[in-house]
């Protein structure tokens, strides 16, 4: 959702998230089954799920939850629901935070994206990818720090 004609001039620390926003968000309860999120995924062609609980956000799956917390364990994935795979809780960003200082935040917390928050609010989700396809020189800022192999990064609300 780019709001303004030239945004891409501007610096990546001037610019919001808030104007590289692309989507809505998807969502999935958490006592879905992973098979179901994992469909969802595949047809919207994203890579992680808002899990809400009600109105409330607390959690996002993804396709790295997958990976490590299923398939990599070996588990049989029929029994196992949202919430038992699920990242949580939530960080989040505010839709006022710059490209580059969620970029930053991405290395400091060891995730790829952020959901944007406005209070109470979900208005997307920013991923790497879409801070790099904005700002391809943030490449160097996102590479700068990669967590110890099997190092599990907290949660919470960020700005």
């Amino acid at each position: 959702m780019l709001r303004f004609e030239g945004l891409k001039k501007m610096k990546a620390k001037e610019i919001p998230v808030f104007d590289l926003i692309k989507r809505s968000v998807i969502t999935v309860e958490p006592d879905a089954p992973i098979q179901a999120a994992a469909h969802l995924m595949k047809e919207e062609g994203i890579g992680c799920l808002v899990v809400m609980d009600s109105r409330d956000p607390v959690g996002m799956v993804t396709e790295r939850d997958f990976l490590t917390k299923i398939l990599a364990e070996g588990r049989p994935y029929h029994a196992i629901r949202v919430k038992d795979v699920m990242s949580s809780p939530l960080m989040t960003i505010s839709p006022n935070t710059s490209v580059f200082t969620a970029a930053e935040k991405m290395v400091e917390l060891g995730v790829r994206r952020f959901p944007v928050m406005d209070e109470d609010k979900i208005l997307g989700v920013i991923t790497e990818t879409d801070l790099l396809q904005f700002a391809p020189d943030l490449i160097e800022v996102t590479r700068a720090y990669l967590p110890p192999e099997g190092e599990m990064v907290g949660g919470g609300t960020y700005f």
